[in-house]
C-alpha cells in the first residue's frame, strides 16, 4: 500500500473477497501511509447490516503498476478485504482452484456503429 506521494509503503496480507466492493483496511494502515478517509459510503455487511463508513483513495500494488482504489475503513476485529473494485482496476480474478490471482481482460460493452 502506498500514499499519494509513494512516499510511504506497507505491505500488508489481506482475504481476497469478490463480494466485497471495496478493500477493507484498518484505520493505523491508513495513518501509517498518511491517507486521511475523507468521504461517506454506505455498504451491506454480510450480516444484512447497512453501515456507513469513511473511504479515500489509497494507491496500491498487487504485484504489478500501482493504482489508485478506494478502500474503507475496517473497524476493530474486522478483517483486511481485497475487494472485487480493486481486482478488476488491477486486471486480476480469483483463480479459485488453485488459490491464487491471474490476469484477467476487461470487458468492454460497445455497439458497433455501421
Amino acid at each position: 500500500m502506498l500514499d499519494g506521494s509513494g512516499r510511504t509503503a506497507q505491505q500488508v496480507e489481506a482475504w481476497v473477497d469478490t463480494g466485497s466492493t471495496y478493500t477493507w483496511l484498518p484505520r493505523a494502515i491508513f495513518d501509517l501511509v498518511g491517507v486521511a478517509p475523507d468521504e461517506e459510503r454506505e455498504f451491506i455487511l454480510a450480516n444484512g447490516q447497512k453501515e456507513t463508513r469513511s473511504v479515500a483513495q489509497v494507491r496500491i500494488s498487487l504485484g504489478g503498476p500501482a493504482f489508485y482504489t478506494y478502500c474503507a475503513v475496517a473497524e476493530e476485529g474486522e478483517e483486511l478485504l481485497l475487494g472485487a473494485v480493486a481486482l478488476e482496476e488491477a486486471g486480476l480474478a480469483v483463480d479459485s482452484v488453485n488459490r491464487r490471482l491471474v490476469p484477467a481482460a476487461g470487458y468492454a460493452l460497445t455497439a458497433i456503429v455501421r
